[in-house]
């Protein structure tokens, strides 16, 4: 007989990724299929998983990264700014912003700097629930010399001159944001904004790293450039192969690399092992993915039905594995034929780490 799927957190630790939404509980409601759940299924345990590895916040899986303590804002009182050269300061409460037209889009999106070193748990999907940016946009009436939308939120997480305080901020090129499904969100799974993910309105590009998603936001910018003070990239220059030859890029840190990633690795009654994971990308359609198991034959997996355009495509690949330790990598491909690169030896900063991730596993001898 085997035992029972295991606990919420026992079972968090065995699927390695401490902050995505692939660790709530139940995984069902975060777009996991409930294939994953089998209760009869037993789990392989990662040997990956640091002893360090911590759980997520109970009822919130979705990670969040700050760079200044969270800011506290009171509802009733906050304005988003409208600020612009020669215009008159406008103003917008959150019942302005709830009076117009509601969108939702079901994203992933991932922090620039997820990388191995903290299992890839750097990525999320949540329900958005909030107002167009392109329409707000439009009925704004931008002055025609205006070129960039920079959007400021309230946490200040450097100091300037004299010690003074700088809101973290990020411009968006006006013509670039009338043409992406961005909004302006105020709700988060059906319920308004959590404070740690932006309370109570945040800045979302679905497809777009977690650093474009400026939260608590409290002004909006129209300029004719680039404004000074808002850096121009996310990151130093870093180094990428191009026909054989170093080249030097500045990393805006900008639309998601294809990605993919094993979190979830079980045994069934029949014996056979099953791999399955999530691949993401910039909201271009995951084409395929294949898994290698202990550096033989790359093998297709069964895709899934992503719940959107920006949301998660989970995979699965059956595979007949003895007792022991194994070695498993899974490799994405979008359909504009993007391929997860095997390494980014290149690479000299740690944004943007879309390299293949190997986890290892150690299978157990069956049970009579």
């Amino acid at each position: 007989m085997r035992p029972a799927d295991p606990s919420r957190r026992v079972l968090i630790a065995q699927l390695g990724l401490a902050g995505a939404a692939l660790a709530a509980w139940p995984m069902t409601s975060w777009g996991v299929p409930r294939s994953w759940l089998a209760a009869d299924d037993e789990v392989i345990p990662f040997t990956d998983v640091p002893a360090t590895f911590h759980s997520p916040p109970d009822g919130d899986a979705h990670f969040a990264v700050s760079r200044a303590p969270v800011p506290t804002l009171d509802a009733a009182r906050w304005r988003l700014e409208i600020d612009e050269p020669g215009e008159p300061l406008r103003s917008l409460t959150l019942a302005d912003l709830e009076r117009r037209p509601r969108v939702e889009c079901t994203a992933v999106f991932e922090c620039g700097g997820n990388s191995a070193t903290a299992l890839h748990n750097l990525v999320g999907q949540a329900t958005w629930t909030g107002v167009s940016l392109r329409d707000l946009l439009r009925d704004l009436h931008p002055r025609a010399d205006a070129r960039i939308a920079v959007f400021f939120g309230a946490d200040a997480p450097r100091t300037g001159a004299g010690g003074r305080p700088v809101p973290f901020a990020r411009p968006l090129a006006i013509d670039e944001a009338m043409k992406l499904d961005a909004m302006l969100a105020y709700g988060m799974n059906g319920r308004p904004l959590p404070p740690r993910h932006g309370f109570p309105l945040r800045l979302l590009v679905p497809g777009w790293y977690g650093v474009a998603n400026v939260k608590w936001l409290t002004r909006l910018a129209l300029r004719p450039a680039r404004c000074h003070g808002v850096p121009p990239s996310a990151g130093p220059a870093m180094e990428r192969q191009a026909g054989g030859r170093r080249v030097c890029a500045e990393p805006w840190v900008s639309r998601q690399r294809v990605k993919s990633v094993i979190a979830r690795v079980t045994r069934g009654r029949d014996g056979r092992v099953t791999s399955r994971g999530v691949a993401w990308s910039d909201g271009t359609p995951v084409a395929r993915v294949d898994v290698q198991v202990d550096g033989g034959a790359w093998q297709p997996a069964l895709l899934e039905t992503p719940a959107s355009r920006f949301g998660w495509t989970c995979f699965s690949v059956r595979s007949d594995l003895g007792p022991g330790d194994h070695r498993v990598v899974s490799r994405a491909s979008d359909c504009a034929g993007r391929t997860q690169p095997a390494h980014l030896d290149l690479r000299r900063t740690y944004w943007e780490d879309c390299a293949q991730f190997a986890r290892t596993i150690k299978v157990p001898p069956r049970r009579a």
